[in-house]
């Protein structure tokens, strides 16, 4: 009976192995890695387009007037020659039209139960001081730094990461983060879901997502913010300008301003479940509530609106 139960147990041992090690061999794949480079001249102020499918992308500046293109292509799949030929089929397109240079990842149409390619594109750029960029992408994140110009960025899944933008920025993300410091223009930034964080910023933002905190930090000079939200957190660090107007909603989460002691606004406040505080002493208008508050701080000034469904509102000094 000894025997029986050992060998028994021997078998399932063997059967577990078995199934452990079997799928690994079932997706084993191989890799193929191919190199891309160009140089195009542009215009010290000229625009590019760059659109990819997969993979990441890496926008830099340098004094030049060209555009450096650095990609890395990798495929994978059952055979390193059926990764070689799978690359082949991923072309990287590259065309100048005046002070335009579109940069596109062109895969091979995709019919109904046709072979699917695993081939991802890896970025890395180096465009003028003064130019502008428009980049779109559906997969893998975009980072940004130093850009002169105007930048428009649209991700399907990927976090985006922008700095030192002296244009107005507008960045759309459908899955992940979107972080953007350092910008003299005005910024528009969208996620549906994942968090937004805006930091030293000299214009107007204007920031929304469904899930996900909202991080403005060292705003200044915006006469304009606008923050909503579904489901996360505002927190607002920043002056008020004397004509500026302040707008925070959130249906479930905590509003937070962070505000000079000087600061003069009008004040509109409302939470349907959670309280209100402030460390400003406020001449209040209208009907006292402890969940909606209307008053004037300083002698008014900047007009601040701050609404939350489910979530706490406060006002603090700094």
């Amino acid at each position: 009976m000894r025997n029986a139960k050992n060998i028994r147990r021997a078998v399932v041992i063997g059967v577990l192995l078995a199934l452990a090690v079997y799928p690994l061999g079932l997706s084993a794949k191989e890799k193929f890695e191919q190199k891309f480079d160009k140089i195009e001249d542009l215009a010290r102020d000229g625009k590019i387009m760059i659109s990819n499918i997969s993979g990441s992308i890496e926008v830099r500046t340098w004094a030049e007037a060209k555009v450096k293109i650095e990609a890395n292509k990798v495929s994978e799949a059952k055979t390193l020659d059926k990764a070689k030929e799978n690359a082949d089929k991923v072309q990287i397109v590259v065309e100048k039209t005046g002070g335009i240079l579109r940069i596109e990842t062109k895969y091979p149409e995709h019919k109904d139960g046709g072979e699917s390619l695993s081939v991802s594109v890896y970025y890395k750029i180096w465009v003028p001081e003064k130019a502008s960029l428009k980049a779109k992408s559906v997969s893998g994140g975009l980072t940004v730094e130093g850009l002169g110009g105007a930048l428009e960025s649209n991700v399907v899944s990927g976090n985006v990461t922008l700095s030192k933008i002296m244009g107005d920025v507008d960045s759309t993300v459908t899955s992940g983060t979107v972080n953007v410091s350092d910008v003299t223009g005005s910024v528009n930034l969208r996620t549906i879901s994942g968090g937004v964080t805006a930091e030293r910023i000299k214009g107007s933002v204007e920031a929304e997502t469904t899930s996900g905190a909202i991080r403005m930090r060292d705003i200044v000079g915006a006469k304009s913010i606008r923050a909503k939200v579904l489901s996360g957190n505002i927190t607002y660090d920043g002056d008020l300008a004397k004509d500026g107007k302040y707008t925070l909603e959130a249906l479930s989460g905590r509003l937070e301003m962070i505000i000079p002691a000087n600061s003069g606004f009008e004040l509109e406040a409302e939470t349907f479940s959670g309280g209100i505080q402030s460390d400003f002493d406020i001449t209040v208008s209208g009907r006292v509530s402890g969940k909606e508050l209307h008053g004037v701080v300083n002698g008014g000034g900047a007009s601040i609106r701050l609404k939350s469904f489910s979530g706490s509102i406060s006002l603090k000094k700094k």
